[in-house]
């Protein structure tokens, strides 16, 4: 893998992290997006310099490995966007949920983020629960973010109230409440 990324099979870089001047890229904000798979939302988390308008997507999904189909591999890839709106996704329902949006106290090195989240904290080592999780892996990763003082102190309160409001906006059959968990495992 690029840079001083872990090598491990649940982490794949795409994109410009192939490139060697990726860890320099600066951040400023952070969204959690999710997008219509046809049956529910799946959620992203997108770090992203909101004046050069490109994002570092993080994207949680099951591995679908016949051993252990729940083991999550987090897919890390450039976008040239801050976040997805998701307009060619399938479903009768809203294609998009909306971004929850946090800015980070100051611009950090995409670098810096990534080494926390995946050499110190193992954010990759991650178990869905029958494919679901995704919304509460991201959650996971902004209350990390919080301990650490990246973004505001009250950035779960919001995203918990704005999973509220969405869950009001949609409905609970499209917004799945209460939240679906995977687990952290070492």
């Amino acid at each position: 893998m690029s840079g001083s990324l872990p090598e491990r099979a649940s982490i794949i870089c795409t994109g410009l992290l192939g490139t060697p001047n990726w860890a320099t890229l600066k951040v400023d904000g952070l969204a959690i997006v999710g997008t219509s798979n046809g049956h529910v939302y799946h959620f992203r988390l997108f770090i992203y310099n909101s004046a050069s308008n490109f994002s570092i997507c993080l994207d949680c999904n099951p591995s679908y490995d016949p051993q252990d189909s729940d083991r999550a591999v987090v897919t890390i890839g450039y976008k040239k966007y801050m976040y997805t709106d998701s307009r060619n996704a399938p479903g009768k329902f809203p294609k998009s949920t909306g971004p929850f949006n946090t800015k980070l106290k100051a611009s950090q090195n995409v670098e810096t983020i990534l080494k926390l989240l995946f050499n110190n904290l193992e954010r990759d080592k991650y178990r869905l629960d029958g494919g679901l999780g995704c919304r509460h892996w991201c959650a996971t990763i902004l209350g990390d973010l919080e301990q650490r003082s990246y973004v505001a102190n009250d950035s779960t309160e919001r995203f918990e109230a704005w999973e509220e409001s969405k869950k009001s906006e949609l409905g609970v059959g499209i917004f799945m409440m209460p939240r679906q968990k995977g687990a952290f495992y070492q």
